[in-house]
């Protein structure tokens, strides 16, 4: 790259040079009329305007390439953003489970009032506790470990109660 600016300068200088010659009337002899000169007022001047326009192609180019570091504010903006997406993703997602839970929670109190009869501790049987026990797993409320652990314990219940 700095080799390619040091051409580009170099040759501007050339062509300043011819053109300060030219203009002094200094340099090389006039040729008879009719001849071309190497280098003519116009001619340096749309070599000139080549290497000018070389010269801003170039920096485009470079400008294209160069990889730009964002900005810190930017940077602050789009964590901030994303905070906010992911604090809005959690509250459905925490939203849409109360709404489930609460669902089964009503199939639960729906089955056990649909089954029409006195549900207390101390007046249900121990089929009907394990019934009711099942109807809490069937809809999702309790899970499979604190399922069995309430099903032994009524079980153990119900043995120590015919002791």
């Amino acid at each position: 790259m700095a080799g390619l600016m040091f051409i580009v300068i170099v040759i501007v200088f050339i062509l300043k040079s011819a053109m300060i010659a030219e203009q002094n009337g200094s340099g090389a002899p006039e040729k008879k009329s009719g001849e071309m000169t190497p280098f003519r007022v116009n001619e340096s001047d749309a070599l000139a305007e080549k290497v000018e326009s070389a010269r801003r192609e170039l920096d485009a180019l470079r400008g294209q390439t160069e990889k730009k570091r964002p900005d810190p504010l930017e940077i602050k903006a789009l964590h901030k953003q994303h905070r906010a997406d992911e604090w809005e993703r959690n509250e459905q997602r925490h939203a849409d489970e109360r709404a489930h839970s609460e669902k089964r929670w009503e199939i639960a109190r729906r089955k056990q009032a649909d089954s029409g009869e006195v549900h207390s501790v101390h007046m249900d049987s121990c089929e009907d506790r394990l019934e009711s026990l099942k109807v809490l797993y069937d809809a999702g409320i309790l899970d499979r470990e604190e399922y069995a652990q309430r099903v032994a314990r009524v079980k153990k219940a119900h043995a120590q109660s015919r002791d």
